[in-house]
């Protein structure tokens, strides 16, 4: 604009220079701002001066000045999705006949997927197919049209105006449509997606110019991956570090079955208006990215013991990212709200409600078996649902929050019970698993799920002295995380215990 009305570059400089800064500053200083904008202004000083330097070494130059500014953007998505993406379109020629323009940009998107997946553990598949088709719409309509529209909407029919409004809603829920349900993918292997990368950009260099065989090893590669993706060999049952609360993931080899015990979940307090703010669902900070990271867009059985908000307080938020098939409570859990009406929802959604007492079986590739609750309850601590599992020689006992009168009418029904792993009642409540319980079921490991520093004071002491009594090894999600038994038929055929904090 400045040249256009006769300034020279060196004075038109000094206000587009002022411009960038405040655009900076109104835009956040977000890494790819700043990167786009210190991109220009380089643009304009090689030419001020007069010299000549490739688009790499532009981009070299920006990379390395925010590298020095701030080095932990390359452990941010947003930093490493913009620089890897700049570099790619410097890379990757988007010249040529239709063909080619298509082939560049499957390749870009494909290449750009691992990436994505790594962070975000999902793919918006149809999302990336539209944008190739919808550029070209946005580019010789859309940007005209609003211009236009900008500069004579006075002049225009307010009829007109309004069948436009129309086709732009209705556009927006077409782009809804495509960018709704992402294909979930899971963490890729980093080793598999550096080989990927690698491989296209070598047939990149060897096939630019035979765009059909280009758009044949894209496919075959990233067929390929995704193959060698959902080739899952492992068995996982996982004690999800959810805070003050219970979340249990049994996953089956090669995904065929999923299940969740609990869902975790945080009690809230009422707040004056002035201190209440966005509040994201704790379920999306563990959670959601942990099912997602391993692949899961359905949960095939979600088991939930009690009524309590710790244990079903994200019932919610999980049936807005996954499909959940089964639910199963306890006998009689259903009647109180807020369950009733999450239950009431999930029916909607074509998800079946089953109710379990004591002497059923959850069937499939975990057998559950179901010792409690032995009569109709309301959902309390004493009506938790507490289920035993025998899987690959490995007895798993999950008590919920059952009580020690609970435990001890559950010893006397079976007497002979035995497990090798235990999850504790009530977070390590004194109300729960005492000595003699601990010792009968000759228990060797003892998962305590709690939250650091909770107001509870769980663990109890009580309990701790009676783990160590009984020389049961003690995991607690508070102090290692995660802890997830993991078998392997090939590398840990016996099983192997990993923490997230050593």
């Amino acid at each position: 604009m400045f040249r256009r009305i006769g300034w020279p570059l060196h004075v038109s400089i000094i206000p587009l220079s002022l411009l960038t800064i405040c655009y900076v500053s109104l835009a956040g200083s977000s890494i790819s701002v700043l990167r786009a904008s210190l991109l220009f202004l380089l643009r304009l000083l090689v030419k001020l001066l007069n010299k000549r330097y490739s688009s790499m070494d532009l981009f070299a130059v920006v990379f390395w000045l925010l590298l020095l500014f701030d080095p932990r953007f390359l452990f941010h998505a947003g930093g490493q999705l913009s620089f890897f993406m700049s570099f790619l379109f410097i890379l990757i020629s988007f010249d040529g006949d239709w063909m080619k323009k298509m082939a560049s940009h499957v390749l870009f998107t494909m290449i750009t997927m691992p990436l994505i997946v790594w962070h975000f553990y999902e793919w918006p598949l149809l999302g990336s197919l539209f944008t190739l088709l919808i550029a070209p719409v946005f580019k010789f309509l859309f940007l005209p049209s609003a211009f236009f529209l900008t500069l004579f909407n006075r002049w225009l029919p307010r009829t007109l105006l309004l069948l436009i409004e129309e086709g732009l809603i209705l556009f927006e829920r077409v782009i809804d449509l495509f960018s709704g349900s992402p294909l979930v993918i899971g963490r890729l292997p980093l080793v598999l997606s550096g080989v990927y990368i690698f491989g296209l950009l070598i047939c990149m260099d060897r096939l630019n110019e035979q765009p059909m065989k280009l758009l044949f090893y894209v496919g075959l590669f990233s067929l390929m991956l995704l193959t060698l993706t959902f080739l899952r060999f492992s068995s996982t049952i996982a004690f999800i570090d959810v805070g003050q609360g219970d979340s249990i993931f049994l996953q089956s080899p090669f995904r065929k079955e999923t299940i969740l015990i609990d869902t975790g979940g945080k009690l809230h307090f009422e707040r004056e208006k002035w201190a209440q703010g966005i509040v994201r669902p704790p379920a999306e900070r563990n959670i959601v990215p942990y099912l997602k990271g391993q692949g899961i867009s359905v949960i095939d059985k979600l088991i939930l013991t009690h009524d309590d908000t710790d244990h079903v307080g994200e019932l919610s938020t999980l049936s807005q990212h996954f499909t959940i098939k089964k639910i199963y409570i306890g006998w009689g859990a259903g009647r109180n709200e807020p369950l009733r009406r999450h239950l009431t929802e999930a029916q909607k959604n074509g998800t079946k409600i089953i109710e379990v007492k004591h002497g059923d079986r959850i069937k499939g590739y975990y057998d559950l078996y179901v010792l409690t609750p032995f009569e109709k309850g309301e959902g309390r601590n004493e009506d938790s649902v507490g289920l035993w599992l025998d899987y690959n020689n490995q007895r798993f006992l999950f008590l919920g929050d059952l009580n020690q009168a609970m435990e001890e009418q559950l010893l006397s029904i079976y007497p002979n019970l035995k497990a090798d792993v235990v999850k504790l009642g009530h977070h390590g409540s004194r109300t729960s698993s005492n000595t003699d319980f601990l010792s009968r079921i000759e228990a060797k490991h003892g998962i305590i799920s709690c939250g650091v520093n909770n107001r509870y004071g769980h663990p109890h002491s009580e309990v701790l002295e009676a783990l160590e009594e009984n020389q049961i090894r003690t995991w607690r999600t508070d102090q290692q995380g995660m802890i997830t038994y993991r078998w392997h038929p090939v590398f840990h055929p016996h099983g192997l215990v990993e923490i997230m904090i050593d």
